[in-house]
């Protein structure tokens, strides 16, 4: 799924769909700007969880998903500390 609302969606579909879709270099300027669109998405639409960073943790081949990090606050939610909390253990 996208992180995008059926009404944003649909004209990506659209054209994708179309003779445009065809064109690789159209394409990918399209699927470009659906990236684009999904990374100003603070929540997704479908399940209502928090669209965070995905990055990798040390120097480990292990990746983690921020999923707290930053909502626009200066305090920590109390999830995030447990998330945390778990990391660090882990």
């Amino acid at each position: 799924r996208v992180l995008l609302s059926d009404e944003e969606r649909y004209p990506f579909l659209k054209a994708l769909r179309g003779p445009a879709g065809a064109d690789p270099l159209r394409r990918k300027a399209i699927l470009k700007r659906v990236q684009e669109r999904c990374k100003k998405v603070g929540k997704c639409p479908w399940c209502e969880a928090v669209n965070g960073v995905v990055k990798k943790v040390g120097g480990t081949m292990k990746i983690a998903h921020e999923k707290y990090r930053d909502l626009g606050t200066d305090k920590e939610l109390p999830e995030a500390a447990a998330w945390r909390a778990s990391l660090q253990g882990g």
